[in-house]
């Protein structure tokens, strides 16, 4: 009951970026998130190419400077690693639309739904035309067993494997927009690069980018493309800005060019840094509505 009464309200946040961990805890007060610890450990490999006992090896060390209080953890499977598509659906109940977007996911990918776990997001209500997008989301069942083998050899309490797009949304919602506020979320990692576009606290549109360290003219071409996609749909509301976050360069040099190149303001956020942005979004997954 002590145990119980001590973890209650907390949760931790854990980006496993593609060359370090992030740790972020959390503790609501009055169902208002606030940053109570935080870490980050680099990684000897990419993430991938690194055995479990190093890789929890490093989440223990990570954990050993946010006094982790056996609190739930939250943590996210990186965009590469999954299969992710939309697809629109006429309105429909909650469980009905999860029914679909299942049937759609193992059709579009044409995936064996014994080797996968399904999820699904909705992105965009269309209330005139009576229909839905929902972005589509696959993960394979390999990388979520080897995740739940990591958390647990390093004694912490992985109570969902959440995803990214999902990660940044709330963090825009919690920390960074208003109400009738839009802006594209650009998050830096390596094959976990994604942006992602975010206007009345909703999401509008998400794309994986592939950034791979490439120098800055290579991401402007790359975030102009997804722009100019996001621009020729419907009833799409024009960016505001870019908010930066993730594990990459993000010195004001950088932020200087891509205002400079996109004709935008860019900024990252001011009260956290931005290698912990992500693992703020995923910690604050309990405080959803």
């Amino acid at each position: 009951m002590i145990k119980k009464f001590f973890n209650r309200g907390f949760y931790t946040g854990v980006d496993v970026a593609e060359r370090q961990i992030n740790a972020v805890q959390i503790r609501l007060k009055g169902g208002k998130p606030e940053v109570t610890g935080s870490g980050t450990v680099s990684l000897s490999a990419k993430n991938t190419e690194i055995n479990n006992e190093e890789l929890a090896n490093s989440l223990r060390q990570c954990f050993a400077k946010i006094n982790y209080r056996g609190e739930p953890v939250i943590t996210a499977l990186p965009n590469h690693q999954l299969l992710m598509g939309t697809a629109t659906f006429p309105l429909l109940s909650g469980k009905e639309l999860a029914t679909a977007a299942h049937y759609e996911t193992c059709n579009q990918f044409q995936i064996n739904e014994r080797d996968y776990i399904t999820e699904h997001l909705p992105i965009n209500i269309d209330e005139e035309e009576e229909q839905i997008e929902v972005l589509l989301i696959a993960a394979p069942l390999g990388q979520i067993h080897r995740y739940h083998q990591v958390f647990k050899l390093a004694g912490l309490k992985l109570s969902v494997i959440d995803i990214y797009p999902a990660a940044l949304w709330r963090l825009s919602r919690n920390r960074l927009t208003k109400p009738g506020f839009s802006c594209a979320m650009l998050h830096l990692d390596g094959a976990n690069t994604q942006l992602l576009m975010v206007a009345d606290k909703k999401i509008q549109y998400v794309r994986p980018l592939n950034y791979q360290g490439k120098e800055g003219a290579a991401l402007v071409e790359e975030v102009n493309r997804a722009l100019a996609l996001y621009a020729y749909r419907p009833n799409h509301k024009p960016i505001e800005k870019i908010i930066l976050t993730g594990v990459e360069d993000l010195h004001m040099v950088l932020v200087q060019y891509l205002e400079a190149k996109l004709g935008l303001p860019v900024h990252t956020d001011s009260t956290l840094e931005p290698a912990l942005a992500m693992a703020f979004g995923l910690a604050v997954r309990e405080s959803d509505p």
